[in-house]
């Protein structure tokens, strides 16, 4: 079903999308999330690191914790090495952030995590749909870039995105319009050409908007930010994109129509 709140007409050239959520789902997040920190610490045992997985599990939650209250201030996003780095440390384990203990726990990490990561149904037929009539994006806050390039790999959507834009690689997080102002200039799109497609109102929509773009919700959950931050068009369902792409290249013509 779609809901329309714009009215005003644009000529779309782009379509960037938020990532999980939205093209991706991970199933049973607190279960799997449990799970690759399992296999982080199986990894870093086997690398020498005598801890147990309780005292592991203590000290990557609070290097977790710390890195996410700053990014929520700064709306910086440093790269998941970090939060290894700094758990490791309270461990008494002073390493460089390129140590392949670390880098090697993070992809043990991520590994594990998009074992349970699929594409949403309608994702890849929406995208190939869209494809020859627009240049295709994604920004995503997400502190490892290498997942969402495994993902799209192995689906086989890389060449579907003419950019993808990682967090962790410009430590910046969305909804800072700097994120999105990042993805429209490779693309070369100026921010009232393009849309922007995300599940989340604040993060997604509110960003979008202070960018200058329009923006897409795509209805996944109960978000108590929706009231605040109210999207141009909202989806059920991926597989609604085109037709709510249509309506916000028609709506203005109606609505000057209607008035006169």
């Amino acid at each position: 079903m779609l809901v329309i709140f714009l009215c005003g007409k644009m000529r779309i050239k782009a379509v960037l999308f938020d990532m999980f959520d939205t093209l991706a789902v991970i199933d049973d997040n607190y279960e799997v999330y449990n799970h690759a920190m399992v296999c982080m610490h199986k990894y870093i045992i086997k690398q020498g690191i005598e801890v147990t997985f309780e005292q592991f599990r203590e000290v990557y939650i609070k290097a977790r914790n710390k890195l996410n209250d700053v990014a929520d201030k700064t709306l910086e996003e440093p790269h998941f090495d970090q939060r290894v780095q700094i758990a490791l440390k309270l461990l008494g384990y002073d390493l460089d952030p390129k140590n392949p203990i670390i880098t090697g726990a993070t992809e043990k990490f991520f590994t594990c995590l998009l074992k349970s990561v699929r594409i949403d149904e309608n994702a890849k037929s929406t995208l190939e749909n869209l494809h020859d009539n627009y240049k295709l994006g994604i920004i995503s806050n997400y502190s490892i870039s290498e997942g969402v390039h495994a993902v799209l790999k192995s689906n086989k959507m890389c060449e579907l995105f003419d950019v993808v834009v990682v967090s962790c690689d410009v430590n910046k997080r969305k909804p800072s319009p700097e994120i999105f102002q990042i993805a429209l200039k490779k693309m070369n799109i100026l921010a009232e050409e393009a849309v922007f497609v995300g599940d989340r109102a604040y993060v997604d929509i509110s960003g979008a908007h202070a960018t200058g773009m329009k923006a897409i919700y795509v209805k996944r959950r109960f978000d108590q930010d929706f009231e605040k931050f109210t999207p141009d068009i909202v989806i059920d369902s991926l597989a609604e994109l085109p037709y709510a792409l249509n309506a916000l290249s028609h709506i203005v013509e109606h609505c000057s129509n209607k008035v006169s």
